[in-house]
């Protein structure tokens, strides 16, 4: 399960984005020097539930700059052999003991490529999404070029008690919005219940 929403964050600003299967549709932007802030944000949630009765349900995209990127030589081995490679060098690469931090990794040409962020920094984000009625669903991020190999995926917001969310297929590509991306999901109506069976009639005695 992957939401179809997504906030982007940064220290700039904050986009809304939109899955159009392949990428991501910049629906709305505000900037953080905002004059009403909170009326900016509150904005972006109900222009997600004017396209989606569940556009509150969102992906939150954590910046590059709260994220640590490493890349190793990978020596092999099983993934417990690859994990404690990676948790041997995380320790000591950021300001965070290791079990402070959430990482996630990837491979590419004999290297390990791994991103890690600070717990705490989920948590912020996950605080301040919640604030402004959206439902964090899972944290990602946009690795620059070479940093990764597909999409950063931090996993599921703690607050989240719906489906479990899934890794997306391919790195996160941000295009402008067409049309497409801006037309409202038409709700399913419910199929109508069968009609009750007559009863049946009592034999006469």
């Amino acid at each position: 399960m992957q939401p179809d929403f997504a906030l982007s964050l940064s220290f700039e600003g904050i986009a809304l984005l939109r899955s159009t299967g392949d990428a991501w549709a910049e629906i709305d932007s505000i900037s953080l020097d905002s004059a009403d802030l909170d009326s900016a944000v509150t904005s972006l949630r109900h222009k997600a539930e004017a396209l989606d009765p569940d556009g509150a349900n969102v992906a939150l995209i954590i910046p590059n700059e709260q994220i640590r990127y490493l890349n190793l030589p990978d020596l092999g081995g099983d993934p417990t052999a690859r994990d404690s490679a990676i948790r041997g060098a995380l320790d000591g690469a950021t300001p965070y003991a290791v079990e402070e931090l959430s990482y996630d990794r990837s491979m590419a040409n004999n290297r390990l490529l791994i991103a890690a962020v600070a717990l705490e920094t989920l948590a912020e984000a996950q605080d301040f999404a919640q604030n402004y009625g959206f439902k964090p669903v899972s944290y990602m991020a946009r690795a620059e070029e070479g940093a990764f190999n597909g999409a950063v995926f931090f996993g599921p917001a703690p607050a989240w008690k719906g489906p479990k969310p899934t890794r997306p297929a391919a790195a996160l590509r941000i295009v402008p919005a067409d049309a497409a991306a801006l037309q409202p999901t038409v709700p399913v109506a419910p199929e109508p219940a069968p009609p009750a069976a007559p009863p049946k009639a009592e034999a006469a005695p």
